[in-house]
C-alpha cells in the first residue's frame, strides 16, 4: 500500500506543480498583456503630442509668413512715402526758384520805375 500511496502522492505533487506553473504562466501572460496595453496607450499619447507639435509648428510658420507679408507691405509703404517726399522736395525747390526769379523781376521793375521817375523817362 505504501507504493500506491507514494505514486498517488507523486501524481498529486505533479498535478499541483502543473497547476502552479499554469497559474504562474497565466499571471505572466496577464502582466505582459497589461504592459502591451500601457505601451499602446503611451504610443497614442506620443502620437497626439507629435500631432499637436506639428500643428503648432504649422501655425507658427503661418504667423511668420503673415508677419513677413505685413513687413513687405510696410517696406513698400515706406518706399512710396520716400518717393512722395522726394517729389514734394523737387516741387518745393522748383517753386522756391520761381519765387526767387519773381522777386528779382519785381526788384528790376522797381529799379526801372525809380530810374524812370528820376529821369522822367517813361518808355
Amino acid at each position: 500500500g505504501r507504493t500506491i500511496q507514494s505514486t498517488v502522492s507523486r501524481a498529486v505533487d505533479g498535478k499541483r506543480q502543473d497547476l502552479e506553473m499554469k497559474a504562474k504562466f497565466e499571471r505572466e501572460r496577464t502582466r505582459l498583456h497589461d504592459t502591451a496595453l500601457k505601451i499602446a496607450q503611451a504610443e497614442r499619447v506620443l502620437s497626439d503630442i507629435n500631432t499637436a507639435f506639428k500643428n503648432q509648428q504649422l501655425q507658427q510658420e503661418s504667423e511668420v509668413k503673415e508677419r513677413l507679408v505685413d513687413l513687405k507691405t510696410l517696406e513698400d509703404s515706406v518706399a512710396l512715402l520716400q518717393q512722395s517726399e522726394a517729389s514734394f522736395d523737387s516741387i518745393i525747390s522748383k517753386q522756391e526758384d520761381e519765387l526767387e526769379a519773381l522777386e528779382k523781376s519785381v526788384d528790376q521793375m522797381r529799379l526801372k520805375f525809380i530810374y524812370a521817375f528820376l529821369t522822367n523817362d517813361y518808355d
